[in-house]
């Protein structure tokens, strides 16, 4: 009995050339990949903070109920990008809708 997958296809080994400056400019113009991306939709998130419950206590949630979260209440927001905190900052009234003014960036 033949224990190989099928389907399987050999693998082929690839020679790539590495990229090098050309008169110390970069191959890649910053710039023109910038432009290839600038319309794309991302999402971002608002973290206010977290709290921890029991399952008890949650079962006793009623409307009215105030949970505590482990954020102070004058500290920035975060927002986060692909799971990573790309800036902070404060909540703040944008028209009819909520906004958020950045206060600092995350390098």
């Amino acid at each position: 009995m033949n224990n190989e997958p099928e389907n399987q296809m050999p693998v082929q080994g690839v020679s790539l050339e590495e990229l090098v400056e050309h008169d110390g400019e970069s191959l890649i113009d910053a710039t023109k990949s910038i432009d290839l991306v600038q319309n794309v939709q991302i999402s971002m998130d608002v973290v206010v903070g977290a709290a921890k419950l029991s399952v008890g206590e949650l079962f006793d949630l009623k409307n009215g109920s105030v949970i505590s979260i482990d954020r102070d209440a004058s500290a920035p927001l975060d927002l986060v990008f692909d799971g990573k905190v790309v800036a902070r900052g404060y909540l703040v009234a944008a028209g009819e809708n909520f906004g958020i003014q950045i206060a600092n960036s995350e390098s």
